[in-house]
């Protein structure tokens, strides 16, 4: 009879003080990993800059939007990559997790070699275009970074809820190797932004001809790093050196951008 009057509350014994923790870490986590995804295109851009010598102020202002939104279609770009270069990790650990819940393994086996076996052209394609670019270590620091996400996402595969709530050690150390990693090869993020700059043409070094419309005559021809909606940043070769030359952004110009 006292089981029917009991409060609701009183029947529930109270977490343990390591479980409590756990979730103040996780909850700590990610709303720093929250955070960290939104900062995330813009540090990537600033790295790309870094790498190419030169800055654009009205980026982190006016036009931070809309680069940041490039720079997202981009990293979603490879997040796709990512799953096709090592998603078979995922579709793994998903095999097992669902064998160990139903107790047979082998109905699920197949699923993996279908993902490896689309894994394998994607790593062939990306390695020969790195080195047909001469930028082998472009093929090594995709994959990095695909191995990177895809050991992520498979971290939160398995397991109960509450289990998957408080292991904060993953989104902890995807952060750090985030932050650094990218700092520490500039020149492979560079390339990484480069490829999203392209893709939308506004950028990424591709080859340009800015001419004046008034009189029809060639302003500057170089290298596109970057366009935004005030100037465009472009590399020319004077004497054997490379400088920078900025174009104001206006209508009383044209930008003729070549396969590049």
């Amino acid at each position: 009879m006292r089981s029917l009057v009991t409060p609701l509350f009183l029947k529930h014994q109270p977490l343990p003080p390591i479980e409590v923790k756990s979730f103040i870490y996780r909850a700590l986590v990610v709303l720093v990993s929250g955070l960290w995804f939104s900062f995330l295109p813009m540090y990537f851009a600033v790295l790309y800059m870094a790498e190419r010598k030169f800055f654009s102020y009205e980026f982190l202002s006016e036009d931070a939007f809309g680069m940041k939104t490039l720079v997202i279609s981009g990293l979603a770009l490879l997040f796709i990559i990512s799953l096709y270069l090592f998603g078979f990790i995922a579709v793994f650990k998903l095999a097992i997790s669902e064998g160990r819940r139903v107790g047979k393994y082998d109905s699920n086996r197949w699923l993996t070699w279908v993902a490896f076996v689309v894994a394998a052209p994607m790593h062939i394609y990306l390695f020969n275009n790195s080195l047909s670019a001469a930028k082998p270590n472009l093929y090594f620091g995709t994959s990095a970074f695909a191995f990177i996400v895809c050991a992520y996402l498979s971290s939160f595969i398995g397991g109960s809820l509450r289990e998957r709530l408080s292991s904060w050690l993953p989104t902890a150390m995807f952060i750090g190797i985030t932050a650094f990693l990218p700092f520490l090869h500039k020149d492979v993020t560079a390339d990484l932004v480069e490829i999203a700059l392209r893709q939308f043409r506004v950028g990424g070094e591709i080859p340009v001809k800015i001419t004046k419309l008034e009189n029809q005559k060639s302003v500057v021809e170089g290298n596109l790093l970057l366009r935004t909606p005030k100037n465009l940043y472009v590399t020319v070769s004077v004497n054997g050196k490379r400088s920078l030359v900025i174009v104001r952004n206006s209508e009383d110009i044209r930008v003729d951008a070549e396969n590049g």
